[in-house]
């Protein structure tokens, strides 16, 4: 990139040597700001500008929108588990209070049976 240094010159920064190439005329043209100066007058260029700049703007709005979008998306999903979270431990307390009532159940139906079977006196 840097060219050898001569005799007492001083080698050049990469600052000035991007700014000599970004002044380049040549370089506008490939990247499209400026057109060619044979078949465009300056306006069309500072209209060519003014519509990039209009496009970046629209892509930032863009883009803040759909951030707002996930984000309240986001939201949305988290409050929806916290509720599945909530309604999971509700039924599974209620699952474990009627096997409770279940096994109270059988054990006096367990008593009830040996007491009906258990040894007659006869």
């Amino acid at each position: 990139m840097a060219e050898p240094v001569q005799d007492e010159e001083q080698p050049k920064s990469v600052n000035h040597a991007v700014s000599q190439v970004v002044k380049s005329t040549i370089f506008l043209q490939v990247a499209r700001i400026q057109p060619n100066s044979n078949n465009s007058s300056k306006g069309c260029t500072s209209s060519k500008v003014q519509q990039l700049w209009a496009d970046l703007e629209i892509e930032k709005k863009s883009k803040e929108d759909l951030r707002h979008e996930f984000e309240a998306m986001k939201k949305e999903s988290e409050m929806a588990i916290e509720t599945l979270k909530k309604e999971s431990e509700m039924a599974r307390a209620k699952q474990a209070e009627e096997i409770e009532k279940i096994k109270k159940a059988s054990q006096e139906t367990m008593s009830f049976l040996c007491q009906m079977l258990g040894p007659r006196d006869g």
